[in-house]
């Protein structure tokens, strides 16, 4: 799509024109130092949404941006989604003012049409794309408009307010059929001033500034401003086909519609079950093989009748068994007929994926997921990470079938200290996952070495992952070549200035107990520094260095995430023939509210002894905090910086 998308802005027919009356005057708006500093500013940014009682949306979109770095040449870039059969365009033109006021305009003819998720097999949602990146020069503004009309059975729409750079207009207006009402909910901060205008409800924001991703923070659709407006039918309100939402209650109980219909099993599912569940009598052996087959089917995405709601709703069991393959919703679908045909009751559960800990319950919503998983009920003695406790339907067991580097009774980290949605007629609100304990992502390196005179240690490393750092080992595994693997590993060991040559490995997992154990064989040419032959300098601790952070450059806006998890490493470092310890760090201890570090040095029968221990607590510290995870590093930074010294002895 690249290709594509380069080539739009070349071979396409380029017309002289004059701006349109909305664009005209924004054209003589200089940029402030604050629109200067960041290298744009978006000039105009307003849609209008016109709902008709038969279920037509109409959208009228502008949108201006001033670029005056072309580090944001990819602003210059306009899509516009459509369904086919469900949808059309009209009046999408696009105009580029170059710096010196020459106005150009493209039209509809001029877009590449395609696919808007490339990675699935079929999708009915599509994107006519037309790019101008190339075209961009410091000082250009570029410019769209479009006309869409929609047959959907969605009412409610997500307006995103700031940028990456200011934004000094931004505004939505909603026209509702006759006898209803809209409103916003204002979510991560956004801010808007509302008022009527006739028939429609307009909501205003000015002078945004622009909105700054930062490193270990949340991601962009985590925490950027906006304001969800949903409609609201009144008493005299005409039947409609939109869908409304204004509790989880509502939400709850599209998504038994939408999944309980599709989970029947037919006779080749029941006989599949009876195959791979043939010799188990015990209930969970045959629910874990009935897991485990759900996981091989292959994951491919069919998109058909999206703005129909066809994103949520799976294909029936029977399609995706037959064709061996479906997306998150799919298998969840399949995996449940199949629990269905031994007499066990299952929920699809609807999930993020990406940004989980940021779902929100203010906002009754299903667009606030991305994914779909099983919820089993289990005994109130039935011990698992994977096992929450629900406040209408008990304790049940969260199986993800998409990830099959999990194995049953886990959960991939993506999904913990998270809120997901029960689809059950009981459920009247979100079910809250707890946070991954440290002890559940966990790494056991131990090391032995024999330093020579020369500075090269031979080293034999090996290290147990239990966990989600299993996960993560187990998929770098799985997507490797042995050789690739080998090349991976003496990469990853040579970060600390060592050039790694790995002699041997193996790898074992014991997938069940989602635990790994790595062992490798290795030379690390320069893991000592050699000073005339007399000194040799080291520092004890030379993989997985901790690095200090660099202080921000402007205050800090967004919290700074610690990942949970927990190291522990002991090497046991045995010493060249003549040389003895002359200097070494004294124990050290770096302990704070989100982290804790803790390292030692000792001499234990002629060998140096190095220990160090990691744990980080799965927290989010406020901006306003930042100077002390800055702080934390930076003392564990020097802590393993401080070498070891040998001495030849006389």
């Amino acid at each position: 799509m690249s290709l594509l998308l380069a080539l739009s802005s070349i071979c396409v027919h380029v017309e002289a024109a004059k701006a349109p009356e909305w664009l005209a005057p924004l054209l003589n708006i200089e940029p402030d130092e604050a629109a200067r500093k960041a290298g744009g500013m978006v000039l105009w940014d307003e849609a209008i949404y016109d709902y008709s009682e038969e279920g037509v949306v109409e959208e009228d979109v502008r949108w201006a941006v001033k670029i005056l770095d072309r580090k944001h040449r990819s602003m210059a870039q306009a899509t516009v989604l459509y369904e086919e059969d469900l949808s059309q365009i009209r009046n999408f033109r696009v105009w580029m003012v170059d710096p010196k006021g020459e106005v150009y305009q493209y039209k509809k003819k001029d877009a590449v049409d395609s696919m808007s998720q490339m990675s699935a097999l079929h999708s009915t949602l599509r994107g006519k794309t037309l790019s101008l990146e190339g075209d961009v020069r410091e000082g250009s503004v570029f410019a769209y408009e479009y006309t869409t009309k929609v047959r959907t059975i969605f009412s409610e729409r997500f307006w995103y307010l700031n940028s990456q750079v200011p934004v000094l207009r931004s505004e939505i207006a909603v026209i509702p059929p006759r006898n209803w009402t809209a409103e916003a909910l204002r979510l991560n901060g956004a801010k808007a001033v509302e008022r009527r205008s006739g028939k429609a409800y307009v909501w205003e924001s000015r002078d945004l500034p622009p909105f700054r991703m930062e490193a270990d923070g949340p991601t962009w659709a985590a925490t950027r401003p906006f304001l969800a407006v949903r409609l609201l039918p009144g008493e005299q309100a005409s039947p409609s086909r939109f869908k409304t939402f204004t509790s989880w209650k509502d939400v709850a109980l599209w998504d038994v519609e939408t999944n309980d219909r599709q989970i029947e099993p037919d006779a080749a599912i029941r006989a599949k079950v009876e195959e791979i569940c043939q010799g188990l009598s015990d209930d969970w052996q045959k629910v874990k093989a009935i897991a485990a087959y759900a996981q091989s089917v292959n994951y491919v995405s069919i998109n058909e009748d999206v703005y129909q709601g066809g994103g949520y709703k799976p294909f029936h069991a029977r399609e995706v068994f037959a064709r061996h393959y479906g997306d998150c919703k799919d298998k969840t679908a399949l995996m449940r007929s199949m629990l269905l045909s031994i007499g066990m009751e299952s929920y699809a559960v609807s999930a993020d994926a990406g940004d989980a800990p940021y779902v929100d319950p203010a906002l009754p919503s299903p667009r606030q997921f991305n994914h779909c998983i099983v919820a089993i009920p289990v005994e109130e003695d039935y011990a698992s990470s994977a096992v929450v406790s629900d406040q209408w339907l008990g304790k049940v067991m969260l199986f993800d079938p998409t990830s099959t580097q999990t194995p049953f009774g886990h959960l991939p980290s993506s999904l913990r200290d998270s809120y997901v949605l029960i689809g059950s007629d009981r459920t009247e609100g979100l079910t809250p996952v707890p946070p991954l304990e440290p002890q559940e992502n966990s790494l056991v390196r131990e090391l032995e070495i024999q330093l020579m005179d020369t500075g090269l240690a031979k080293a034999r490393l090996t290290e147990t992952c239990q966990g989600n750092q299993a996960l993560r080992e187990r998929r770098f595994r799985e997507r490797r070549s042995e050789s690739e693997y080998e090349e991976m590993l003496a990469e990853r060991l040579s970060k600390a200035g060592s050039s790694v040559k790995v002699q041997e490995f193996s790898f074992e997992d014991s997938f069940q107990e989602n635990r790994t154990t790595l062992s490798v064989v290795c030379e690390m040419n320069a893991y000592g520094r050699s000073m005339r032959g007399k000194f040799l300098v080291f520092k004890p601790f030379q993989i997985d260095q901790v690095a200090p952070l660099a202080p921000a450059q402007e205050p800090r806006s967004q919290p700074y995430l610690f990942r949970s998890q927990s190291r522990r490493e002991r090497s046991e470092i045995r010493l060249p023939e003549g040389f003895e310890v002359d200097d070494f760090m004294t124990p050290a201890l770096v302990e704070t509210p989100f982290a804790r570090y803790e390292a030692s040095v000792h001499v234990v029968d002629g060998k140096l002894v190095c220990q160090r221990s990691i744990t980080h607590h799965g927290v989010a510290v406020p901006p306003e905090r930042y100077h002390e995870v800055v702080d934390y590093y930076e003392r564990v930074s020097r802590i393993e910086q401080t070498p070891v010294v040998l001495a030849l002895s006389e």
